[in-house]
């Protein structure tokens, strides 16, 4: 009996070992690295994180540039992060240079990323021109050595085009989704409003359908486009609908809008030939800062394995900027309520430019900028991961910058306008880790106003992983505990026997 007890302690505490080692304390972040270039007074942003599927060490960043002068890079590394190597964004000869390069150079500029199943990498960006430094060309180039090397681009899109997405069905064909304008002014755009629009390659970047219509034409305020391919090939495109939101879409002159916008979302069911009407299903994204409509902070779109829908956003519905989380399992046309990923309560620090992913187990990953650890003053920032193993019903949150940072350096637009991060960060998985992106000013000084592209590789355990240990210990303390009950019958049964038959002599003598 003692031993059969002995058996059950101890496996109860390895069950509780394994328990430490799957849950989400035990999270490993590694150091901090810049992805981009070591400039004194360089504004890089905006990452977007693509990780090749046949070689998850093989990660790449593709980041824009605002100074010294309008440019995007692509960063790559194979080695997880550790050191990175940057490729130049090629363009055509004869491409009008822009007045925003110090150098007389083409400008690429608002690149976006993705890797095929068989390795490929494709990426998409503009190049600007003119003194309004107006997208001229929508390009999308190739690479097949993990993005050492781009191939000469193939031309998308004409002029105007905004906020491009590149997206790889796993079964062949190749998505580009963008903010179509016909006319802008100032920081603004004008009529006729612009929508949005997907374009199809079947030919891996060579060739391309003709664009087709994406958002609602009855909505007159569309931005922020994300896209995802389902299980059974079917498209989800969510957008931004800023619906009376004239200030920020006309750059008009005030404080952050007082009316929330709606996120929609729209499928389609033919392969991006025609989309279904728009579907609002989140109508209270509350603004707590003004935006360019050309440079919105994009609400971000991901799905698990089997098809379940993330989206996130920040907005100040609750007195201050929150990131908030809402899933759907039916493709987007039911949604679960609102949920707030950050763990901080309501103590007046901003938490936005939310990215998810979800990796292996469908492990639910948020990354975002967050000013928690500086309530008083409200100026410095941290980039946190909120993690969940229960399908984004719960979260817990780890920070990942090594070191604070000012959130009052780098560009602003005007009076009315904090200073501008960015976009979007980037976040992807691979090989049991996860890989963050985010813009960082650790570098800079008000003086310098320099932003940086920072990197960090988090290892955690995956759900599956976890299910499976415990399914494992489970099975063995289960044997554990029969065997022990065999025994002890065995041994107590024998015993019983022999006093019964004393018993028994006694009674006949």
């Amino acid at each position: 009996m003692l031993a059969t007890l002995a058996t059950v302690v101890g496996l109860v505490a390895l069950v509780g070992v394994a328990l430490a080692l799957t849950s989400s304390g035990s999270i490993a972040v590694a150091g901090n690295v810049f992805v981009n270039r070591d400039g004194a007074i360089d504004v890089s942003n905006s990452p977007t994180v693509a990780v090749n599927p046949l070689n998850p060490r093989n990660v790449v960043v593709t980041y824009r540039m605002d100074r010294p002068g309008y440019s995007s890079f692509l960063a790559h590394t194979s080695n997880g992060g550790e050191s990175w190597e940057q490729t130049i964004l090629p363009l055509p000869q004869g491409i009008t240079v822009c007045t925003a390069s110090p150098k007389g150079e083409p400008c690429p500029f608002a690149p976006d990323a993705a890797f095929a199943p068989d390795g490929t990498l494709y990426v998409t960006y503009v190049n600007l021109v003119g003194n309004g430094n107006r997208p001229d060309n929508l390009w999308i180039s190739t690479s097949s050595d993990g993005g050492r090397t781009l191939s000469l681009p193939t031309k998308v899109a004409g002029p105007l085009t905004f906020q491009a997405r590149v997206t790889v069905d796993p079964k062949g064909p190749v998505y580009v989704t963008w903010l179509q304008a016909s006319e802008v002014g100032f920081l603004r755009f004008a009529d006729p409003p612009p929508r949005i629009l997907m374009a199809r390659s079947e030919d891996g970047g060579k060739t391309f359908a003709p664009a087709v219509p994406v958002s609602d034409p009855q909505r007159e305020r569309v931005v922020a486009p994300a896209v995802v391919v389902q299980p059974n090939g079917q498209l989800v495109v969510m957008y931004e609908d800023l619906k009376a939101n004239r200030r920020d879409y006309e750059n008009q002159p005030g404080p952050a809008a007082e009316l929330p916008f709606s996120l929609v979302v729209t499928r389609s069911t033919d392969g991006g030939k025609t989309f279904a009407p728009g579907a609002e299903f989140e109508t209270e994204v509350l603004a707590t800062r003004r935006f360019l409509p050309f440079l919105p902070e994009l609400p971000q779109l991901a799905e698990s394995s089997d098809g379940k829908l993330y989206a996130t956003w920040a907005d100040g519905r609750d007195g201050d900027d929150d990131v908030f989380l809402r899933s759907s399992t039916d493709g987007g046309k039911t949604w679960t309520p609102a949920l707030k990923v950050n763990d901080n309560g309501a103590d007046g620090t901003a938490q936005f430019l939310p990215k998810v992913d979800v990796g292996p187990g469908d492990r639910v990953s948020i990354l975002f900028l967050d000013g928690r650890n500086d309530p008083g003053d409200k100026k410095m920032l941290d980039a946190y991961l909120a993690t969940s193993t229960d399908g984004g019903k719960t979260f817990d949150n780890v920070r990942l910058s090594t070191r604070s940072f000012l959130e009052e350096i780098g560009p602003t637009f005007g009076p009315d306008y904090g200073t501008d991060f960015g976009t979007r960060l980037g976040l992807g998985h691979g090989d049991g880790k996860l890989y963050a992106s985010w813009t960082d000013t650790s570098a800079g000084t008000p003086v310098t106003g320099r932003q940086d592209v920072n990197f960090a590789a988090v290892e955690v355990p995956g759900g599956s992983s976890r299910g499976i240990v415990l399914g494992v210990l489970a099975v063995v303390l289960l044997a554990a505990l029969a065997g022990g009950v065999a025994r002890s019958r065995r041994n107590g049964g024998g015993s019983s026997s022999s006093t019964d038959a004393e018993n028994r002599q006694v009674v006949s003598s």
